[in-house]
């Protein structure tokens, strides 16, 4: 009798162990911060050095609208960080559009997919959480899905995000922003963003033929439409529906 419970009460304290270990395994990786978020979360870029990189980019783009044909957008993702980072001073709105426990927002170009990530302040522990968006092209729509995230360095499964993920979006042209594409579906099962849309500086029309995300670069290949009135283009109307042709 003192063997068998001799025997259980050692059974008991590995068990105990065990699952402490584990415990103590999980809450390291959860409270991890992630190597290449340190790197992204460093940049901070003078304020004026960023107006004046936007204010390049916007021109060189209208510029490239002007011209009919097809040309190329190569966006990395330490110069976006940068953007994002002085965000207060040039776009204070979109700062405020982040909720206060939440800071230090960073977006990472992968392999096919985009990485989001932010720290999230807790009252005893502050935590990165990450969502990674696949990419895919269809027909008339750039199509977003959610194909993993981690709590810093731990694994989350996606359904655990359920209510996050399947909140749906219906937005018709021009309504996210003035000339905005069409919206419409969720992160869980695919939002697609419409390939059409009206450059606001000037009204010209463009369309995205095709992206493709590799490591550190985001690279959109486009196409000039000309003048939205001139081209009749309809991205305005909500009646007209840019995702008839991807269904």
């Amino acid at each position: 009798m003192k063997r068998r419970s001799s025997r259980l009460r050692r059974r008991l304290i590995a068990a105990a162990a065990t699952l402490a270990s584990l415990a103590g395994i999980a809450a390291w990786l959860l409270l991890r911060t992630p190597g290449w978020y340190r790197t992204a979360a460093r940049v901070e870029p003078d304020a004026q050095v960023v107006r004046d990189e936007i204010r390049d980019a916007a021109q060189a783009f209208s510029d490239a609208l002007m011209v009919p044909g097809d040309f190329a957008v190569h966006l990395r993702d330490q110069q976006l960080n940068g953007w994002i980072e002085r965000r207060a001073e040039i776009y204070p709105m979109l700062d405020q559009a982040l909720p206060p426990p939440w800071r230090r927002p960073v977006v990472r170009f992968r392999d096919g997919a985009i990485r989001l990530a932010a720290t999230y302040r807790g009252s005893t522990a502050d935590i990165v959480f990450s969502l990674d968006l696949g990419v895919a092209m269809q027909p008339g729509a750039i199509v977003l899905t959610a194909d993993s995230a981690r709590a810093g360095a731990l694994p989350l499964p996606l359904g655990l995000l359920d209510r996050l993920l399947s909140h749906a979006i219906d937005l018709p042209p021009g309504r996210a922003w003035r000339g905005s594409p069409a919206m419409r579906g969720t992160l869980r099962d695919g939002l697609k963003i419409g390939t059409r849309a009206v450059w606001p500086n000037g009204a010209r029309a463009y369309e995205v033929l095709n992206t493709e995300v590799r490591p550190g670069v985001l690279n959109i290949s486009l196409r000039a439409l000309g003048s939205a009135h001139a081209t009749g283009s309809r991205i305005h109307s909500p009646d007209d529906d840019p995702f008839s042709d991807s269904r």
